[in-house]
């Protein structure tokens, strides 16, 4: 059970057993205010005011019963444990410190698994264009390599033609113009070309290096850019009447 002092507030626990002793008078163990505790007896203890009780002035107190002996009464007033006699306090909530302390913590945590993932997953999320300036950044800072990205898959060959070489007997030209439709840049690949004859199987066949399709050499670094297109020019040998049909394939 609990009990409150009228004079200054304080909630205070106190055993049953005990109130009946003295005929529930107990003494404040905040203000030594000798009180009956049945006229504040509470089975839950109050809700913290909002604002402290306005102190009342000691003058102004109403005097206790007429002809009562205050400090008869308080030497008849059973002794009570000091846990029973001393203020309840309610555990006070996580500090701020620890609250800010704990988030701090928890987004560090979450900074390192998404670093570990980015780490582990580098070459799938540097596919998407709005993600590679960032890892390219961290990348700097870790001093790691980014990676180099690649899909043969997504390079076309458009326009293509074969045809005998005007100034040179006995060999063709091919002219074509090839796209990167990846999303990213990539490496010029290697360029196959194979003549078949009616039967579908080989008569010729030959694969050019970046250099030799595109005519010039390439500078360190270069790339084939997202849907930039690129001029292919090639002389090759005439394989002969033989060959009835060509097909080229990116390597």
């Amino acid at each position: 059970m609990y009990v409150q002092c009228p004079r200054c507030q304080a909630v205070f626990r106190v055993r049953t057993r005990l109130l009946t002793q003295a005929e529930g008078m107990v003494r404040c163990g905040e203000c030594d205010h000798v009180f009956n505790a049945m006229d504040t007896l509470l089975a839950v203890p109050p809700e913290a005011p909002a604002t402290p009780p306005e102190q009342i002035p000691l003058a102004d107190l109403p005097a206790g019963p007429e002809g009562l002996d205050q400090d008869a009464l308080a030497r008849d007033i059973p002794s009570v444990l000091a846990d029973d006699l001393r203020p309840s306090r309610r555990r006070p909530a996580a500090s701020t410190r620890n609250r800010i302390g704990w988030g701090l913590g928890s987004l560090l945590l979450i900074l390192a698994l998404a670093g570990q993932y980015a780490w582990y997953e580098i070459e799938t999320l540097y596919r998407y264009p709005v993600l590679q300036a960032p890892l390219d950044r961290l990348c700097t800072i870790a001093d790691c390599q980014p990676p180099q990205l690649r899909d043969v898959r997504q390079v076309e060959l458009l326009n293509r033609h074969v045809y005998s070489h005007p100034n040179v007997d006995g060999a063709l030209m091919i002219t074509a113009t090839v796209v990167n439709h990846a999303p990213f840049a990539q490496p010029f690949p290697m360029l196959g070309v194979r003549f078949s004859d009616l039967q579908g199987r080989t008569v010729a066949a030959r694969r050019f290096l970046p250099q030799e399709y595109l005519g010039t050499p390439l500078l360190p670094g270069s790339l084939m850019e997202p849907g930039a297109p690129v001029t292919v020019n090639l002389e090759i040998v005439d394989p002969g009447d033989r060959a009835l049909s060509f097909e080229f394939e990116f390597i």
